[in-house]
């Protein structure tokens, strides 16, 4: 859905804000909640020329440095402060999915903060800005990827990364596992 309103963009066509709002409403879209994208797509039908701009960081050909869109993107949205730094890392990362899911995954603050202390790997710097910050996730990302490799596991992508991340920062055993398999699982997640 998000790749038929990000090819509206860039047509030229104005269906593109009603096909974003299908695509961030759909029941499938589960990034995002209700007090972020509700604003968010108001904001975009209300300022169509101006939601353009900001979105245009993030959905033009061909995409710049993905720390510029993202905080060019960021700084170019209208928002409620409420929504925060990481609400619009993960609206930005959503949106980019409509560009490629499978290098530029969704993001979500906890999951990472999660996964970055539970395996030692270094969290961005405070004073990071929201490209930053998603640059680091997707630097991770590769990380996991690499790791995963090393041991005899081959992920596709990105998007597997990110897949494997979410399960493991979510505590999410396999049935088929071995109780001493959940429990080591639940040992390591918990640590934190």
């Amino acid at each position: 859905r998000l790749t038929v309103a990000r090819r509206l963009f860039l047509d030229g066509n104005d269906e593109w804000i009603e096909a974003l709002r299908k695509a961030i409403t759909s029941k499938d879209n589960n990034f995002t909640n209700f007090r972020l994208h509700t604003p968010f797509l108001e904001w975009t039908k209300n300022n169509p020329y101006d939601a353009r701009l900001a979105i245009s960081h993030l959905w033009n050909d061909p995409l710049v440095e993905i720390s510029d869109a993202v905080e060019g993107f960021a700084l170019a949205v209208v928002l409620p402060k409420k929504s925060g730094k990481s609400g619009l890392i993960t609206l930005a990362s959503v949106l980019l999915m409509g560009v490629d899911p499978r290098t530029l995954p969704p993001y979500r603050k906890s999951p990472y903060v999660k996964s970055y202390d539970l395996t030692g790997y270094q969290r961005p710097a405070e004073n990071a800005n929201r490209g930053a910050i998603y640059a680091h996730a997707l630097a991770f990302l590769d990380r996991i990827a690499s790791e995963a490799e090393s041991r005899g596991l081959t992920l596709r992508d990105r998007l597997d990364a990110q897949s494997v991340l979410w399960a493991i920062s979510q505590e999410n055993a396999v049935d088929e596992w071995s109780d001493g398999d959940k429990a080591r699982l639940n040992a390591f997640v918990t640590q934190f």
